[in-house]
């Protein structure tokens, strides 16, 4: 029997509970020879980790267990209870810069998502692209780019979850798939993030285990979690992140680009303090606490928090690498520690409980231009050369 016909005929059960009941109350000589075929779209009902607030009973007045029908667990035989409690977890997350990595991890382990992704509307390159993701191949992470127009995402109309297994949707989808992972997947779950008729991003699942069928639990339950989470998610989007960063460019760019601004400096003006800058110490801090976040993501956002920082006093460009050539006036070459435990500050307000030291934000040999004479685009390039070179 193939994976989509026996979970068809799993999803006709009369209830989640009364399937589970019937397995519970089977003898082990009725178990079958082999392994079961893993199910694509599984949710863990049977082992969710649902606090307890009832008070402790007396070990002495309460009744024996059954030997032959173990208690079923309150998530087992309430899923409405458990969908409220994820749903309450998920509207408690702060919008904080890493709030798709938070959010996509509290799902992937309260749903035993074990290949899945939380793509979010990159308004930028105007297709929808990973944040966080796990259980897939570098390849695929970086073709996981799926745009609006012309793709099965047309079909994310509203709240409500889709589950694509038609043949043409599928092959639409695999394109964007490494060529090891578009084989391991009959299915696939979309559980939009909508404001209105704004898709902001969604939630696409390959594989859940351990084995319970898809259905309406497990489709409730993921529309009921995207409600919860939309508030904090538009608000990342439209405050946080805003639309229209600046795309990535080259380290060549990047320097003609500060050389330019140091060269239109206006003589007899306060000096640019001018410094090389590293944030890799800041990324594998992140990292460890939020190991879905999407490595890429990661940097474009640090990027555009040092670019934002520096904008009002002067100027940064990123050289790759989370290294940057910063340009600020109105501070001393001495002072460059300043700068740093003011970013590291700020790092530490934008990523939830992410503590930032002041040596996370490595920071070069400082230079001054104009240093004593008319600054000059000969001058700031062979300056920058030299810095970005160190």
């Amino acid at each position: 029997m193939s994976l989509l016909e026996k979970a068809s005929a799993f999803a006709r059960a009369k209830s989640l509970l009364h399937r589970s009941l019937e397995l519970l109350s089977e003898e082990p000589s009725s178990a079958p020879a082999g392994p079961a075929e893993p199910s694509v779209f599984d949710v863990p009902v049977f082992r969710i980790r649902v606090k307890n607030t009832e008070p402790e009973k007396n070990p002495e007045s309460a009744p024996a267990p059954s030997r032959t029908a173990p208690p079923v667990p309150s998530a087992a035989a309430d899923p409405a209870a458990f969908t409220e409690e994820l749903a309450g977890e998920v509207a408690s997350l702060e919008p904080t810069i890493d709030l798709p990595s938070r959010l996509f991890g509290l799902l992937k382990d309260r749903l035993g998502i074990a290949k899945g992704a939380l793509l979010l509307h990159d308004t930028v390159r105007q297709v929808f692209a990973p944040w966080a993701a796990a259980g897939y191949d570098a390849a695929t992470l970086r073709r996981l780019r799926i745009p609006p127009e012309g793709t099965v995402f047309g079909r994310l109309v509203g709240s409500l979850p889709v589950e694509v297994s038609d043949p043409k949707g599928i092959a639409d989808l695999r394109r964007f798939f490494s060529s090891r992972e578009s084989g391991n997947f009959e299915r696939l779950l979309l559980a939009p993030f909508s404001a209105g008729d704004r898709l902001l991003g969604a939630l696409l699942v390959s594989q859940i285990a351990p084995p319970i069928p898809a259905g309406s639990p497990l489709t409730d339950c993921l529309a009921r979690a995207a409600a919860a989470a939309l508030p904090a998610l538009q608000r990342l989007r439209d405050e946080i992140l805003r639309p229209g960063r600046a795309g990535p460019v080259s380290p060549r760019e990047a320097r003609e680009d500060l050389t330019r601004f140091l060269a239109a400096h206006t003589r007899g003006t306060q000096p640019f303090t001018v410094f090389p800058l590293s944030l890799e110490r800041c990324r594998k801090r992140v990292i460890s606490a939020n190991p879905w976040f999407d490595p890429f993501r990661l940097e474009e956002d640090l990027r555009s928090v040092v670019s934002g920082f520096t904008a009002d006093l002067g100027r940064a460009v990123h050289l790759g690498r989370l290294r940057f050539l910063v340009a600020v006036r109105d501070l001393s070459a001495a002072d460059t520690d300043l700068f740093v435990h003011q970013l590291a500050s700020l790092l530490g307000s934008l990523f939830h409980a992410t503590s930032f030291e002041p040596a996370d934000a490595e920071v070069g040999t400082a230079r001054t231009f104009p240093d004593g004479a008319e600054g000059t685009p000969e001058a700031a390039a062979e300056l920058l050369a030299s810095l970005a070179a160190s």
